[in-house]
């Protein structure tokens, strides 16, 4: 480096050079300037990728190795790359909603007629006087549009349009959709015509919603019901909340006239306007909550679970807030708006937080998300001070994933740093001096790792440290792998170092990472370990060629010929509903053997992890219960026992991560 300054430093001086100095040593002298500057230009000061340093152990194992093994390890990864593919799916399904036209269109609740011949159409009236402002005026609710058509029209063509009506989308020939439009009166779009229903069902609207800070404070308390009034289309309503729509109901039997009365702890009136918007336009517009108004305690509460420090009137609060409020009114479009916004929000400083309220009843869509965020980095999350916000049941969720994105050493230190701070709190639970200025106080001297109760954080960690795959820790002689063995909270295995290969009884130490049992799971897919094997084999990396780990089923059989498929609730889930979910099942399993060839998978276990993510997709996207359907391969049963992974001929039981319990 010193070198090229001061060549630099002499080819800069060009001007200081004699005049005497010939020109061509000038021009030689002016290009080496150039070009010396060029490449310092481009040279990289910053540091080098530290993942180079956590795949270093992972490179001298496999500088000894056969090729043919590596290449069975490249295909153990492919096929859980396949995996991550499919998870990634499967996290971020949900059930599939329809559109404010569909669901209009699908309801029961229409309260005018139109009659064409003699055929009659129900229509929302609201709808029908925004879109349809050239109609005859009616008292009974009926009307005829014979006088208004051309005699061309026929029945098809208003089956059409009425369709048309309510979805803005036209199957037929162009001309004829004008001629109706011009015909009938509709100009704008459907978008824009319920901008303008919900500006005039604010003065025309038949029902009135009040809320009351008591619900069971009397109706003429007129303090607390002049601050939210709102009219609304009661058709409407009921159309998109089956909550509301009983409310409704149970008035109009009843014969009362009176206002729909709701208690603003259940609907704050600082998310009325919001709600109102969302039920005329499918939208969600956060801007419309009022600051002024205040949102109730419970709430404060709810967003500081989310974002502890951040305004409450943050659209991340709002949203989180409004979750509750639309899945009680079943609005469930809504919600997934919300959800949506909050997902705009995630990040790994923000995963927790998110985590924690998701799964206090927020969104167990979101909770899916925010653990693959976690998941995602988490050789750095291990790392800060949010890894103590986890508790162990959710740890132990994150660690039994595939896909956790650290070497097996980081998810170990990041168990013992966890398991720690948890012996920590407990003691400074316990200890008889509870103030924390003191001396004695251990908040205040804090506790080594000597002075820790090995037995005491034996017995925190120990539900963690049961998922550390210990036959893929590297360096396998790590000193927080030593320190973890001398403490006991992993186990040593019997003769680790001796491992015999079943085929060729020759001793192989790295037998478990190319020769692995069929529902065993394995290494986790870590991709700096993943890009190494893929850019060792760069010229020969296609796995279609690659020779299989094990057994593979007869080639051109399709996995549907294996699975069986079977109703886990029939008390709730009707024979007709399952073959509807059976059918829809067998089509996604279909499509992604197409896409992924499954049944060449090289392994059991990643056919049945693979049939049982699509399985979660599925069910998620149909909203139907995790448990109401049983998918497996047949021949196998949806839970594996400990002692079928593995046979008398294999390496010893304790050399081997724990078999899958996957369906």
């Amino acid at each position: 480096m010193g070198n090229n300054n001061s060549r630099v430093r002499r080819a800069q001086s060009l001007s200081d050079l004699p005049r005497s100095t010939p020109s061509s040593i000038r021009a030689r002298l002016s290009r080496f300037a150039h070009s010396s500057n060029k490449r310092l230009a481009k040279f990289n000061f910053k540091r080098k990728d530290s993942s180079k340093s956590q795949t270093k152990a992972f490179v001298d194992v496999l500088s000894h190795w056969k090729l043919h093994h590596v290449e069975a390890l490249f295909k153990e990864f492919e096929a859980s790359k396949i995996l991550l593919e499919l998870s990634y799916r499967a996290d971020r399904a949900r059930p599939q909603l329809p559109s404010i036209g569909n669901e209009l269109l699908a309801s029961v609740h229409k309260d005018f007629t139109v009659k064409f011949k003699e055929h009659s159409f129900e229509v929302h009236s609201f709808l029908a006087r925004v879109r349809l402002v050239l109609l005859p005026p009616s008292s009974d609710g009926i009307v005829t549009i014979d006088s208004l058509l051309p005699p061309l029209v026929n029945i098809s063509h208003i089956e059409k349009f009425f369709h048309w009506l309510y979805t803005d989308e036209w199957t037929g020939e162009e001309a004829v959709l004008s001629q109706l439009r011009s015909c009938l009166g509709s100009v704008y779009s459907l978008e824009e015509d319920l901008i303008r229903a919900e500006h005039l069902a604010s003065q025309y609207g038949d029902m009135e919603i009040i809320l009351v800070r008591d619900a069971g404070e009397a109706i003429e308390s007129t303090t607390a019901l002049s601050e939210a009034r709102i009219r609304l289309d009661s058709c409407l309503v009921a159309s998109r909340s089956s909550v509301l729509s009983r409310l409704i109901k149970k008035k109009e039997d009843s014969n009362e006239r009176c206002p729909l009365v709701l208690d603003e702890s259940l609907l704050p009136r600082a998310f009325l306007p919001v709600i109102t918007h969302f039920l005329y336009t499918d939208k969600l517009d956060l801007n419309l909550v009022s600051s002024s108004r205040a949102i109730c305690t419970s709430s404060l509460s709810e967003a500081r679970a989310i974002i502890s420090g951040h305004s409450p009137h943050s659209y991340l609060h709002r949203a989180a807030h409004l979750v509750h409020i639309a899945r009680f009114l079943s609005l469930n479009r809504l919600a997934q708006l919300c959800e949506d916004v909050l997902l705009s929000e995630l990040s790994l400083s923000t995963a927790v937080p998110l985590l924690l309220w998701s799964m206090d009843g927020g969104s167990n869509w979101l909770a899916r998300l925010a653990k693959a965020t976690i998941l995602k980095d988490f050789s750095r999350f291990v790392h800060s001070s949010d890894l103590f916000s986890l508790s162990s049941s959710i740890m132990e969720d994150l660690l039994s994933s595939q896909f956790v994105q650290a070497t097996e050493v980081d998810i170990l230190e990041g168990v013992l740093r966890w398991g720690e701070h948890e012996l920590l709190k407990r003691l400074e639970a316990s200890e008889p001096n509870v103030v924390a200025d003191t001396f004695h106080s251990v908040s205040r001297r804090g506790v080594k790792r000597s002075e820790m109760d090995s037995r005491q954080l034996r017995l925190i960690v120990c539900p963690l440290s049961s998922h550390i795959r210990v036959d893929y820790c590297l360096p396998p002689f790590h000193q927080s792998v030593e320190w973890a063995y001398q403490a006991g909270i992993l186990e040593r295995g019997s003769l680790r170092d001796l491992v015999v290969c079943p085929s060729t009884a020759e001793i192989d130490p790295d037998l478990h990472w190319h020769s692995i049992p069929h529902n065993a799971q394995g290494p986790r897919l870590y991709l700096p370990y993943y890009q190494v094997v893929s850019d060792l084999l760069s010229p020969s990396k296609d796995s279609s060629n690659l020779p299989s780990t094990s057994e593979s089923p007869p080639e051109g059989q399709s996995i549907l010929d294996s699975i069986i498929i079977e109703n886990g609730l029939p008390h709730l889930i009707t024979h007709q509903h399952f073959q509807t979910i059976s059918s829809r099942l067998r089509d996604e399993v279909e499509k992604d053997d197409r896409r992924y060839n499954l049944m060449e998978l090289p392994r059991l276990y990643h056919r049945r992890t693979a049939l049982q993510l699509i399985s979660s997709r599925v069910i998620r996207e149909l909203d139907v219960m995790e448990e109401g359907v049983r998918v497996f391969i047949r021949g196998s049963s949806p839970f594996v026992s400990p002692s079928d992974s593995s046979s008398e001929e294999g390496p010893p039981p304790d050399l081997l991560p724990h078999p899958s319990s996957l369906i």
